[in-house]
């Protein structure tokens, strides 16, 4: 499916991963990178949105978009001061 196809069913199914993989079904438009982020914190982790970056592969102004996103629906938590050059 692509997103000009129906971007509204798209848009649904941008976080359903598929059964016994990692892969979501919408892949192709990039909406496997919020799930992927995710995968990298284990437990308690603390990662540096650089670290983020490097791990994935994206630049770091796709990086912090996607960590803003994150941060906005409640998935994720900053931890790093405001100041921080680690904060997304």
């Amino acid at each position: 499916m692509t997103s000009s196809r129906n971007p509204v069913v798209s848009a649904l199914l941008q976080e359903v991963q598929l059964p016994d993989s990692d892969r979501v079904i919408c892949e192709h438009r990039g909406t496997g990178r919020p799930a992927e982020i995710l995968g990298l914190f284990t437990g308690e982790d603390e990662l540096p949105a650089a670290s983020i970056a490097q791990a994935t592969g994206l630049s770091k102004a796709v990086t912090t978009r996607h960590l803003a996103r994150l941060v906005a629906e409640g998935r994720l938590i900053v931890t790093a001061p405001p100041a921080s050059r680690n904060r997304a």
